[in-house]
């Protein structure tokens, strides 16, 4: 695979065995033949798409191989032949995108908005309707050349023309959950473990690790977090388990975050997260990291 001298490949294909073997190991659902399928038709081909371009990317290559693996986790990727390429298979959304998108447009997009534009992908993914993801998927693919001159800016057009988002201001109450995603810390710095974070303007935020001066900024795109920058850490940037927010009051318990306003109240289950810090915008949108884990998860509730 790829371009780069021995030692480097060495350490690249360290690097996804290991991804393989913490995916295996947390899942129930995990199934080798999936895993193989994913590699030998969609990373496989996106390695030697970006070899062609020169040096390749190692992280990029190792982070797009773990969300890939998650989606093999949450079974949303569930392939082993090519039998999903038949017109009345259900829920197509991650094979079009990992198999056919990905290792032909990702190679022309900007460097420094690959690993963002592929968290998008996923996170758009994960949060999206079974009955309109396939439709989603194959326009992104149809537009393929949009997609590699802006991603973002495709995923939003999608987006709003699937009815996914509105017009960007901000929701009118807090009743119901409209999206979700997942961000992880690792895919920019694998030695970055969240440790508290904070809401600045617009649908931006800052998280701090919890050991290392040193901080990721994070805009809220379509598909969900993003990372835009990473510098040192802000001062009295500290964690925080509830906050007030325009009249509504956000928290966790043992089991749920939960919020409570004059426009309505609403909670979303924890699922075995240990939450340590949480952060949100007047927008809707809550942010919150655990006490275990690389990954920021990011929730948008509305009216």
């Amino acid at each position: 695979m790829g371009e780069a001298p021995p030692d480097r490949d060495e350490a690249l294909h360290g690097a996804l065995r290991a991804a393989v073997e913490a995916t295996r190991a947390a899942s129930s659902a995990w199934r080798p033949a999936v895993a193989e399928y994913l590699f030998r038709h969609g990373l496989a081909p996106l390695h030697a798409a970006l070899a062609g371009r020169g040096p390749v990317p190692h992280p990029l290559v190792e982070g797009v191989w773990r969300l890939m693996l998650e989606t093999v986790a949450t079974r949303r990727f569930g392939v082993s032949t090519d039998a999903w390429r038949a017109g009345d298979y259900p829920d197509r959304y991650f094979p079009l995108v990992w198999l056919d998108l990905l290792p032909a447009r990702l190679p022309a997009v900007a460097p420094e908005q690959r690993m963002a534009a592929v968290a998008a992908l996923f996170n758009l993914g994960e949060r999206l309707p079974r009955s309109v993801a396939t439709p989603v998927a194959r326009r992104l693919v149809a537009e393929g050349h949009t997609f590699a001159a802006d991603p973002l800016g495709a995923l939003r057009r999608v987006s709003r023309e699937a009815g996914l988002i509105g017009d960007g201001r901000a929701p009118t109450g807090w009743h119901r959950l409209i999206e979700q995603g997942v961000f992880d810390c690792a895919q920019v710095d694998p030695r970055f473990l969240p440790g508290a974070i904070a809401a600045g303007p617009e649908r931006r935020f800052v998280v701090v690790d919890a050991l290392r001066p040193v901080a990721l900024h994070l805009d809220i795109g379509p598909g969900g977090p993003v990372c835009r920058a990473t510098g040192a850490a802000p001062p009295a940037v500290t964690p925080e388990r509830a906050v007030e927010l325009e009249g509504v009051r956000l928290a966790f318990d043992r089991r749920a975050l939960r919020w409570q306003g004059a426009l309505g109240a609403g909670h979303h289950p924890l699922d075995g997260v240990a939450p340590v810090a949480l952060a949100a915008n007047p927008a809707g949108d809550v942010l919150w990291v655990d006490a275990a884990s690389t990954r920021v998860r990011w929730l948008r509730a509305g009216g």
